[in-house]
């Protein structure tokens, strides 16, 4: 019983460390749903010269509590030809979200540490979405480096997953 009080309380604390004030968590508005997704829509990326981070592995789960709570766990592992270190440690849109249809569902934040390890979570309630149906989700990672080269996206299927450690 400690260990899940913990492991809770990590989670939260990891939460507060993601998102930040309330409102970091971003819903695509209502005329978004029949634009087809894509990675970058911008037209300001830096010039990519084998600068650009890598993703290694990534991945997306879902998973409950006792009490019927859900969250999504996401997770990557990325480098930088400069060396991990150099990852943003907070980047706001790191994973977009979408239904099977494509249709986006949210955007959610990721928080790297000095050796590419980046994490995320989003509650169930708060994206509207439930573990029902996990493997119909699909996940885009995408990190980002201090110099604003953006990684290659990677594309993740959602899983089931069986606590906050996947």
């Amino acid at each position: 019983m400690a260990r899940r009080s913990f492991i809770a309380a990590a989670l939260c604390g990891a939460l507060v460390a993601c998102w930040g004030p309330p409102g970091h968590l971003y819903f695509a508005p209502q005329d978004d749903s029949d634009t087809p997704y894509t990675p970058d829509d911008s037209d300001s990326e830096p010039p990519m010269q084998g600068n650009k981070p890598v993703i290694e592995e990534a991945d997306a789960w879902c998973y409950s509590y006792d009490d019927g709570t859900e969250w999504w766990g996401l997770q990557a592992v990325g480098d930088d030809p400069q060396g991990a270190s150099t990852l943003l440690t907070y980047i706001e849109d790191g994973v977009d979200m979408r239904d099977g249809g494509g249709d986006f569902v949210a955007r959610l934040a990721l928080v790297c540490d000095e050796n590419g390890l980046c994490y995320g979570s989003a509650m169930g309630d708060q994206i509207d979405v439930t573990c029902d149906g996990a493997t119909s989700y699909v996940f885009y990672f995408e990190l980002e480096d201090t110099e604003g080269h953006r990684s290659e996206v990677a594309e993740v299927q959602g899983r089931w997953g069986y606590g906050p450690e996947g």
